[in-house]
């Protein structure tokens, strides 16, 4: 294992170097070299801060750590990863609950909007029905109303006729009178 301290997270470096501080003492100057290091990343595949400087520069910056303290170290950061991943685990569990929840709510809501679709269905078949009856009905009104038309226009021309006649016979009547009772 390296001499050099390699901290996943914030949370890490602060707990470990809160447990260090009272481990060992360091100089002043050592001290600088730790937060120096403390601002390069964990991971090589982090993408912002300075990039990570090698494990041989590390090495030689004069801090050398016991098998017990790199144990000691260990501890701590893998109790801080299992209290975060516990903390997640928690997290995913509540969002769990709650989208279950919420699926429930959806799921009813889902089902109601599909009743009342079919709702609407059977009744957009029955105007449908309705509005194929009633078209029905308006050509049979409007056959019944070209017969009505037609019989206007005979009786009509009948009535002009007959009141040409009479129109033409009034005039005459008298004269027509008036030879009738000469006779």
């Amino acid at each position: 294992m390296d001499n050099y301290f390699d901290f996943t997270s914030e949370d890490d470096k602060e707990m470990a170097s809160r447990k260090m501080e009272g481990q060992f003492s360091m100089s002043n100057q050592e001290g600088e070299r730790i937060s120096i290091l403390d601002n390069y990343q964990a991971g090589d595949d982090q993408p912002a801060g300075p990039s990570r400087p090698s494990n041989k520069r590390r090495r030689c910056q004069g801090v050398t750590i016991t098998p017990a303290q790199r144990r000691e170290r260990k501890k701590e950061i893998d109790r801080a990863f299992h209290q975060r991943r516990k903390e997640q685990e928690n997290q995913m569990k509540e969002n769990l609950h709650f989208l279950n929840e919420e699926n429930t709510i959806l799921v009813r809501e889902n089902q109601v909007l599909m009743t009342e679709r079919d709702s609407m269905d059977q009744n957009l078949q029955s105007a449908a029905m309705e509005t194929i009856q009633l078209q029905s009905e308006i050509l049979g009104l409007n056959r019944d109303i070209a017969t009505g038309q037609r019989f206007v226009d005979l009786y009509s021309n009948q009535l002009v006729s007959i009141c040409c006649v009479y129109i033409y016979i009034v005039p005459h009547i008298s004269y027509i009178l008036a030879i009738i009772t000469r006779v």
